[in-house]
């Protein structure tokens, strides 16, 4: 039976930018280790645009801390897309 795992991503605004890169670098890589182990078929973080939790601020424009962390993983590691 696959696996997806949702809602997963860092503290909000109590961690500092620093922090949020390395948790999503942890946190895939954690993930990525055990896709086959587990049948692990998808990782979905909280949101994506959001100016505590996303990837991209809330303008939908600008970066945040994790996104080139978060691009960077899944250009080194690609997987298969589900459709």
């Amino acid at each position: 039976m696959p696996i997806w795992l949702t809602e997963w991503g860092w503290s909000g605004s109590e961690d500092a930018p620093a922090a949020q890169s390395a948790y999503v670098q942890e946190t895939m890589a954690s993930y990525y280790a055990i896709k086959d182990t587990y049948n692990l078929e998808s990782i979905m973080m909280f949101t994506m645009i959001d100016v505590d939790y996303g990837l991209i601020l809330a303008d939908g424009v600008k970066k945040g801390p994790a996104y080139e962390t978060f691009k960077n993983f899944i250009a080194v590691n690609p997987v298969r897309a589900l459709w």
